[in-house]
């Protein structure tokens, strides 16, 4: 069976990549790794078996500029993680497996790759496996009703008639509706899979609370060391994703949660250290500071949020430009920029503004 794992990230996120990668091969030998990269520029040193592919090579620059116009760097990260799986099944590949980049393989997925040599044509985690309490701290039930029921920062999908129709459905809404917005009732590439079970009942929901661990779930697991092996109630732990964590500030587990303290000596401390080291290794310290991709006009003006948000807003209407970074009149740049308002005293307040 041909295996391929792969992840996503923009060049300042590819210490954390390559630490999940050497992680993943070490207990996958006979697999591929792949980063599909967002952004072009200076590279640091990779470690030599993983192999960086750039992310036009599966979605095409048309499509690809389209989703930049759309989206923020989060946003744009999840919403080209269809094409990357079509791409690999293109290849003749048998099982494709994705991975957040911050995450850390610590045990080979056997559960995974047994459910889809089994007949699964994919295989999700929830996020939960039992309510949180309802206290005040976050996340709670809602916060995670807002993100979806699955975490995908992990999928896994085997070759077949499921996974093609799967992807086509899931890519066609990502073009429009990947928004790291709950308000527009969509959160990323997430809770588009909610309906991957009622859609594909052959998907295979994970439910081992050694699979996926991170902060959403930890107040419901048991996490244990021995020297550097860890278990969670009581097997040992096969990958744990530390969402949210920075190797600058490695006493806090996640910038997304207030309901677990780090305490000294503990094994969450240890992992958290453990997990520090192996970024650092990679150069963390240098690579992140690599700008992130961005957009500009053709004058050379930022296309910004606020303009991505404007853009949406015009396709929605139905409003098409032949080139949305051109500028001069009857472009986007001038619908961006008209006056809608007397601001007083002659001024006037643009569309931007507003």
């Amino acid at each position: 069976m041909k295996t391929v794992f792969f992840t996503i990230c923009a060049r300042n996120y590819l210490a954390f990549a390559s630490a999940l990668g050497v992680s993943t091969l070490r207990h996958h030998p006979e697999a591929r790794f792949t980063i599909w990269l967002l952004d072009r520029g200076e590279l640091p040193q990779l470690p030599a078996d993983l192999q960086l592919r750039y992310v036009e090579e599966a979605v095409g620059q048309g499509e690809y500029t389209e989703l930049n116009l759309r989206y923020s760097i989060l946003e744009l990260a999840t919403a080209v993680k269809p094409a990357c799986f079509q791409r690999h099944f293109g290849e003749d590949i048998d099982r494709v497996i994705y991975l957040d980049p911050d995450i850390y393989v610590f045990r080979p997925l056997d559960k995974v790759t047994a459910a889809l040599d089994g007949g699964a044509c994919g295989v999700l985690t929830p996020h939960l496996l039992a309510p949180l309490p309802r206290d005040g701290a976050h996340p709670d039930d809602l916060d995670i009703q807002r993100s979806g029921i699955y975490n995908l920062g992990f999928l896994a999908l085997a070759a077949g008639e499921d996974a093609d129709r799967l992807l086509a459905w899931w890519r066609q809404w990502l073009l429009t509706h990947c928004f790291a917005d709950p308000r527009t009732g969509v959160f990323t590439d997430q809770k588009w899979l909610n309906y991957a079970h009622l859609f594909h009942p052959d998907f295979h929901i994970l439910r081992d609370t050694a699979y996926n661990v991170a902060y959403w779930n930890l107040p419901q697991r048991q996490l244990e060391q021995a020297d550097e092996q860890w278990r969670v109630d009581g097997e040992p732990l096969v990958f744990f994703h530390f969402s949210g964590f920075n190797p600058a500030m490695p006493q806090l587990l996640s910038k997304h949660q207030d309901r677990i303290d780090v305490r000294p000596w503990s094994p969450l401390a240890g992992i958290l250290e453990f997990y520090t080291r192996e970024v650092l290794k990679w150069g963390h310290d240098r690579i992140h500071r690599l700008a992130l991709p961005r957009l500009h006009f053709s004058n050379g003006m930022l296309f910004d949020a606020v303009c991505q948000r404007l853009y949406q807003e015009c396709q929605a209407q139905g409003r098409r430009f032949a080139n949305p970074l051109a500028t001069g009149p009857g472009t986007f740049f001038a619908w961006v920029n008209e006056p809608l308002l007397e601001a007083g005293e002659g001024a006037h307040l643009t569309r931007y503004l507003k």
